[in-house]
């Protein structure tokens, strides 16, 4: 099943960030399949990929922050803070999910489509075409 599927259209122009970009929307695909699943099997596969989305988000930001610093982004600041804030949010999840709040699933996948939507395709399109015209590739 395909939840979230990549397309052209979310790439930044950027080939490390779409590659990484690909690989969290891979995160959120098996999340959403293992919710469907709905069984014991499907509650150990949600906290594994949960626990590893919550662990690739955070070197992904890190990885942008570093090419912010590299590049001289001047809106970094604001970008960071955007970085914190989901962080925090997806943290919250996880946390949510291991204390056995079962009922998180629609929440968790709604927020993830929103984060994707908006970080990819606003906060990540706004920096791109700073960092490619730095020479990012």
């Amino acid at each position: 099943m395909v939840f979230y599927e990549w397309t052209e259209r979310l790439s930044v122009g950027i080939s490390s960030i779409d590659r990484q970009h690909k690989t969290l929307i891979g995160y959120i695909n098996t999340l959403a399949e293992a919710i469907q699943g709905n069984n014991a099997t499907s509650q150990v596969v949600i906290g594994i990929v949960l626990g590893n989305l919550v662990s690739y988000t955070k070197i992904h930001f890190i990885y942008e922050e570093m090419l912010f610093d590299r590049y001289g982004y001047q809106e970094e600041k604001e970008h960071k803070m955007h970085h914190r804030k989901l962080t925090a949010q997806v943290d919250e999840y996880y946390a949510r999910f291991k204390r056995g709040d079962n009922d998180l699933s629609s929440d968790l996948l709604e927020f993830l489509m929103d984060w994707l939507n908006h970080h990819i395709l606003i906060d990540d399109v706004a920096y791109a075409d700073f960092l490619t015209k730095q020479g990012c590739k």
